[in-house]
């Protein structure tokens, strides 16, 4: 079984996927496909700057240029831990609302239930090669529409 820290590390690179792979229903398939691209190249620019994986890829700009161009960081931009805490502690609460578990509980839980729709022989497999095989595809995927 992974590491919390690994585990950590997996469910951050796929949080951040998240938003490459909502399509707009309003672009072509092929537009989506440049957009998640375009995203995905930023994003990753930006992570290698800036690892700290608690910071998404608007909030490490603001904090490179607030050095680098001395610029004002834009408030909408910039969320407090306590924000960031509340939100995801939430979220988990929603979806797992038994009560007495810590959050890395709760995710565990979700690896768990993510573990019960694929075959035993996948089981030791990473969290990002179940999802995928349950319909997440990968990022240079073009989304489905």
């Amino acid at each position: 079984m992974e590491s919390r820290s690994q585990l950590a590390e997996r469910v951050a690179r796929l949080t951040q996927r998240l938003d490459h792979m909502v399509p707009d229903g309003r672009l072509s398939p092929e537009e989506n496909a440049e957009a998640s691209k375009g995203l995905l190249n930023i994003s990753e620019k930006l992570q290698a700057l800036l690892p700290d994986p608690s910071l998404s890829p608007i909030e490490r700009l603001e904090r490179f240029v607030r050095v680098a161009e001395h610029a004002e960081p834009r408030d909408e931009h910039l969320r407090s831990a306590a924000d960031k805490l509340e939100e995801l502690t939430q979220r988990l609460n929603e979806l797992v609302p038994e009560e007495g578990l810590s959050p890395e509980q709760k995710i565990d839980h979700l690896v768990d239930r993510v573990d019960q729709l694929v075959p035993k022989q996948m089981r030791a497999s990473p969290l990002q090669d179940k999802l995928e095989r349950l319909g997440d595809p990968r990022i240079w995927e073009p989304p489905e529409v």
